[in-house]
């Protein structure tokens, strides 16, 4: 998911960008082939110093010691190879384990007892299976052939601390004092039993393992063939790139390459952290942290096969010392390349270290959301507080008769944001661990932002993007935050401070119950319009608002139905701003936010969140989606090794046939056959000039569709295979088609005033009646009936349309821009050359 201030695909600065000696980036790999070495280097060098900041100079101040203690110790982590190349040759050698892998494979989401009773039936119907492996046993299986365990670590009793790194030689938590071993057992019997442990998993196997088999190897080799084409169209269109559509075309990665900080060779990942709730009600019970790679195509690094675990931290405390918990996860690698039969050296390259708002200051080191330097990516904007008051809010409009002392900056500019901080953080390091006592800290907290040294200066720089630049911000959670402020302002449930009065709030249309409730309602009477294809959809948010309403919920409510449903709810000034958010025209919206609801008082800059700032920050972004759907799972390793072994994916019912270019037509549902109405059967005899065979009724299926170069939305009458001949050659051809009945065009004075966001249609029902090709069909949406009052002044039932996020809903009603084709297709033949 990206969102922009201005248009959907642009580059992310307009510098040009050219390639060295317009030469591809890097030469291929002539190493010849032999096994992966299994020696760690010896004398292994320090890696160098990241720009402006002498580590081994820092780490002397007496300030942060334990902080840089970790980074020095994580500069000199490495990794050796311990795992044996596993053959499905070898495995199919041994039938019953091979048998009870299967198994745990395809009962991957049942429960223990699933395995269990297979195995026992299994052992009972045949003679000589009686040795199918046990649940635990095939669980030590697969550890023990993909080469890839869980390393346990000690741990303090009340998570403070890991003993791990600086901590290692401790025998009791500095924080608490607790004992690391347990005390009882120490005395009764002699030996060493730590209270606690946590598990990581380490990274290098686990990438190892992703090229020990050819196939998997080969979609690894997507980043530098798409780099390739990406500085092949450079070179041929003045540095300029016109379609940004990956993590790939964006220009830290690219001038990373072009520095040779990112070899053909290297693997690029993405981390991510977040606190993990295991029970329903209940606040996170523990922390688990992953790697993502970004070598994939776009298609695939999200889905679970390729997201690999990094440890879980558990709780449900919070850990005093994040870095001794995320010390042992890091590691350098050799990979042997199953596709080509080459050995290679890769050094991992970290791109993007992600978490929550919350976690995110266990990577950075920096202030959080409350700082005066509060920005997630450290830009150089300076937030202003409340007078007699210590949190900070991001404010670029200055209140009237403001004077709080180093706040009262001039308003703004929100389309000139100072840039991000990478020049200006070696220097405020410097100058925080340089604090003589703890007031000078204090003070020089406040005023650079950072908290402690980040654990990322621990890496090597060549493998690391820049600090804090690769430091981005989470869509997923900004989405929640952004749609609870803004229900709190509409509900007139935010504080309002004693000089203020709810009731001079024009916006707060929900600070009645019964207009709420009857809100609420409507909200959730959409439910059933909305396809099961779009996920969970937003229940009553008046009734279940408060308990645990998901951050899908909300994206599907605040920015798919809100924009339709509040028209003529809202004044239309909030409304109109409230469109511009739900239709990413960012800078506007956040300028306009400050003007309408904050209106430059100074008792309510609190109405200004961090997350009104940061949507000007998503040219570079991500989403906690993948964090929050992981669950941790081993097995991954050895699909990558075997894939043999892995159930297949998305495997269709019975009775299907495949149309190509992804399109599946499923088997009839009727019993009977069944006739449709006289104007059905007219409209495709004109078509086939023939009789009709039986067709396959669709039931409330609302799609997009693309009808003589123009997007248009419909509802599917029926699917069917018909017989037409062809012109002048007089051979017939099956052709898969739908008979739909397409909606008007959006409502032109609507789409206007709101920017395009609610696009509101009239079902003409057989009037619109349409035989069109299956490959026309681009994606399912839900059209939700409504009643509007039309700029015009007519009011009448009507469709809105919502689209799943994700998918493009912009270009609508319009030809397709044949411009953006072109480039797409010139970019798509490239990479296939």
């Amino acid at each position: 998911m990206s969102l922009s201030n201005d248009e959907p695909h642009q580059p992310q600065n307009d510098k040009p960008l050219h390639p060295p000696n317009n030469e591809p980036p890097h030469p291929p790999n002539d190493e010849p082939p032999h096994p992966p070495a299994n020696q760690p280097t010896a004398n292994q060098p320090q890696p160098p110093n990241p720009p402006g900041i002498d580590i081994d100079e820092l780490s002397q101040l007496p300030k942060f010691h334990q902080a840089f203690s970790f980074i020095q110790a994580l500069r000199a982590a490495s990794l050796d190879d311990p795992v044996a190349k596993v053959t499905p040759e070898a495995l199919e050698k041994l039938p019953i384990i091979h048998h009870g892998i299967k198994v745990y494979f395809h009962l991957e989401h049942a429960a223990q007892a699933a395995y269990k009773g297979i195995a026992d039936s299994a052992a009972r119907s045949f003679p000589g299976v009686e040795d199918i492996p046990s649940y635990c046993g095939v669980e030590r299986l697969v550890a023990e052939l993909s080469g890839i365990d869980s390393i346990k670590h000690h741990m303090c009793l009340n998570t403070c601390i890991a003993f791990t790194g600086p901590f290692s030689d401790l025998d009791q938590c500095p924080f608490c004092d607790s004992h690391r071993y347990d005390q009882l057992k120490l005395e009764a019997t002699g030996k060493q039993v730590p209270v606690r442990e946590f598990h990581t998993i380490p990274l290098g196997p686990q990438l190892q393992a992703i090229w020990r088999d050819p196939e998997s190897a080969g979609r690894m080799h997507y980043r530098r063939e798409r780099t390739a084409a990406i500085f092949q169209y450079l070179q041929q269109h003045d540095g300029k790139l016109h379609i940004i559509d990956d993590f790939i075309c964006g220009s830290n990665y690219l001038e990373a390459v072009m520095q040779g900080r990112i070899n053909e060779n290297d693997m690029v990942l993405m981390s991510s952290m977040d606190g993990a709730q295991l029970y329903r009600s209940k606040i996170s019970d523990c922390w688990i942290y992953i790697w993502v790679i970004l070598d994939h195509h776009p298609s695939r690094p999200y889905k679970k096969q390729y997201v690999l675990p990094g440890g879980v931290i558990p709780g449900p405390k919070n850990p005093q010392n994040f870095d001794s918990f995320l010390f042992p996860g890091n590691e350098g690698l050799r990979i042997w390349d199953a596709s080509r039969n080459i050995n290679f050296t890769s050094h991992p390259f970290l791109a993007l270290p992600t978490a929550d708002a919350l976690g995110l200051v266990h990577f950075d080191g920096m202030v959080g959301h409350s700082g005066r330097n509060g920005c997630r990516v450290y830009c150089g904007l300076i937030g202003r507080r409340k007078p007699q008051r210590s949190h900070y809010f991001p404010v670029l409009l200055k209140p009237l008769n403001y004077t709080v002392r180093g706040c009262s900056h001039d308003d703004v500019d929100v389309f000139n944001l100072p840039a991000t901080g990478s020049g200006s953080y070696p220097t405020n390091l410097r100058h925080l661990v340089s604090s003589p006592n703890q007031t000078q800290f204090e003070k020089h907290r406040t005023e650079t932002g950072i908290v402690k040294p980040s654990r990322l200066l621990g890496l090597n720089p060549a493998h690391v993007l820049g600090i804090p630049d690769c430091l981005t911000t989470d869509v997923m959670h900004l989405i929640a935050k952004i749609s609870d402020l803004i229900l709190s302002l509409w509900r007139g449930t935010i504080k309002c401070d004693t000089s203020d009065d709810v009731r001079t709030w024009r916006w707060a249309v929900f600070c009645d119950d019964d207009a709420w409730t009857e809100h609420g309602a409507i909200v959730g009477a959409t439910t059933y319009h909305i396809p099961g294809s779009f996920d969970r959809p937003p229940r009553n948010p008046a009734e279940k608002l408060n308990t645990q309403y998901k951050t899908w919920e909300f994206q599907l409510y605040i920015f798919g139905l809100a924009p339709a449903l509040l028209h003529t709810i809202l004044p239309q000034d909030i409304w109109l701003n409230f469109c511009k958010l739900a239709q990413r025209l960012l800078g506007e919206w956040e300028t306009e936010f400050e003007q309408l609801y904050h209106q430059c008082c100074h008792d309510r800059i609190h109405f200004i969140h961090l997350c009104v700032h940061q949507v000007n920050h998503l040219v570079l972004c991500y989403a906690q989606w993948t964090m929050e759907w992981t669950i941790g799972n081993l097995a991954n390793a050895l699909k990558s090794i075997l894939p043999f072994l892995a159930p297949p994916n998305n495997v269709l019912p019975c009775g299907h046939q495949e149309l190509g270019d992804g399109y599946v037509l499923l088997q009839m549902r009727e019993k009977q056959p069944y006739r449709p109405p006289a104007i059905h059967v007219a409209l495709l005899e004109d078509l086939v000039h023939a009789p009709l065979p039986q067709m396959h009724p669709c039931t409330d299926c609302s799609i997009k569709v693309i009808i003589d170069g123009t997007v248009c939305f419909a509802e599917v009458q029926y699917f069917t295979q018909v017989a037409i001949t062809t012109e002048n050659i007089g051979e017939w051809h099956d052709t898969n088609t739908a008979v739909i009945s397409v909606f008007s065009a959006p409502d032109a004075d609507l789409v206007r005033l709101s920017n395009q966001t609610v696009l509101s249609c009239k079902y003409l029902g057989d009037e619109g009646l349409r035989v069109v090709d299956v490959n026309s069909i681009k994606s399912v949406v839900a059209m939700i009936l409504h009643r509007p009052t039309l700029p015009s002044g007519v009011i009448e039932d009507r469709f809105f349309v919502l689209e799943r996020p994700g998918l493009n809903v912009y270009q609508f009603g319009v030809e397709q821009d044949q411009e953006d084709e072109i480039d797409q297709r010139e970019m798509e033949a490239e990479e296939r050359n």
